[in-house]
């Protein structure tokens, strides 16, 4: 198979004429807007020689002279020009890519502007793919990203589609922020951010599945054996483990919320009031007598944050920890119809709201969604939904008499 032509790239140097930072990457495209400061730094060359990737510097600071030396290499082996500068540091080899600086930029970017843990953490599971997927095919400046090369990325991604459809609003929000910088013109993850945003066919949506009356009964009868698993001690016992599921249920906060909590925020008169992370908006609920005291003793025992500080401040450590313990004893109830998880607990919640007649928009409020969600969700445990459907049903079909035609059967 014969190798594509090579990628050329002007790699500036610390002593630039024309002040662009060392170790910075143009193109011959980028160099030809008029507002461009021109220099002399060498061209480098990256790509595919006899099946090998390679980089090497040019030793030419012109581009046509550069492109004709390029295509005279036959592998990269043969003797290579000497380097512009005798710095192992300024070494192309050594040295990050474009794409790499401007992912570099994107999370310093983050960082200073304090963005959610999940946000951080979502674009750096991305750039691990996106940086493999790059080095694999030799992309190393941000005009070489081009709609096929994005839509190559995604197909090479090994995930479902709603998870392709996530890597791809990270990815056109990175290409924002570029454009934003003026390193690139045009978002190349548009067409898949709008048009390639899609379902697959047979996609279902998932069942919000809550715990039912009996399985609750069953999950806190297991609490009770809970201290003998691997019978190993334990400091959190299932007392700990009841507290903690009674509190997701009567308050229906998030696993994330729960970790963290703070028995500060509970009153005297046993309201709470909780500012959940994802939502950010202020939840009230009230605990009954008997869980309000359960906190208040536990705060004797270990402090206002009754579920325990790691040593770690990062939340998603504290998700982790809880969330095994729920699964540890959820193992111990038996064979389950539907794999229980710990955000069930807050379906849960919903479930129990909605039957006792609560509307959407309160169930909403309560969970810090939208009425739009909890209708999308739950709307299977709203029983003024289902009565109405019955009556418009039977008003509309209960008086018509059956065709004269019809087929009896039996």
């Amino acid at each position: 198979m014969k190798d594509k032509p090579l990628n050329l790239y002007r790699r500036h140097v610390k002593d630039c004429s024309a002040g662009h930072p060392k170790g910075f990457r143009s193109t011959e495209g980028e160099e030809r807007r008029r507002a461009w400061k021109k220099c002399h730094c060498p061209i480098s060359a990256s790509g595919t020689l006899k099946r090998k990737f390679g980089r090497r510097s040019t030793g030419e600071t012109d581009w046509d002279a550069a492109r004709t030396k390029a295509a005279s290499w036959q592998d990269w082996d043969q003797q290579s020009p000497p380097p512009s500068s005798p710095s192992p540091s300024t070494s192309p080899r050594k040295s990050a890519s474009q794409i790499e600086q401007a992912a570099e930029a994107y999370r310093a970017e983050h960082e200073s502007a304090g963005s959610a843990f999940r946000t951080k953490q979502g674009f750096a599971t991305l750039n691990n793919h996106f940086k493999a997927f790059c080095e694999e095919r030799g992309y190393m400046l941000l005009a070489q990203l081009t709609d096929m090369v994005i839509q190559d990325f995604r197909s090479s991604l090994k995930v479902n589609v709603n998870s392709q459809n996530t890597y791809m609003k990270r990815l056109h929000a990175f290409f924002v922020y570029c454009i934003a910088r003026k390193w690139i013109t045009t978002n190349p993850a548009t067409n898949l951010f709008t048009i390639g945003n899609r379902r697959q066919r047979n996609a279902i949506e998932p069942e919000r599945v809550p715990f039912t009356d009996a399985e609750l009964e069953r999950i806190f009868s297991a609490c009770h054996r809970y201290d003998h698993i691997n019978d190993r001690p334990r400091k959190w016992k299932g007392v700990d483990v009841a507290v903690f599921i009674n509190l997701a249920i009567y308050s229906g906060l998030r696993i994330s919320d729960l970790c963290v909590f703070d028995a500060r925020r509970l009153r005297k008169d046993g309201g709470l009031t909780v500012r959940t992370t994802k939502s950010g908006k202020p939840v009230d609920v009230w605990l009954p007598s008997w869980l309000q005291d359960q906190i208040r003793e536990r705060a004797r025992i270990h402090g206002p944050h009754i579920f325990g500080v790691s040593s770690s401040s990062r939340a998603d450590q504290l998700t982790k920890m809880w969330w095994k313990r729920c699964r540890a004893l959820f193992t111990l109830c038996g064979p389950w119809s539907t794999a229980p998880t710990p955000h069930r607990l807050r379906h849960t919640t919903a479930r129990i709201l909605l039957q006792k007649g609560f509307t959407c928009a309160d169930v909403a409020m309560v969970l810090g969604n939208t009425e739009t969600v909890v209708r999308k969700h739950y709307a299977a445990w709203v029983p003024e939904r289902q009565a109405r459907l019955t009556t418009m049903f039977q008003e509309a079909f209960g008086s018509r008499p059956a065709p004269s035609n019809v087929v009896r059967i039996g």
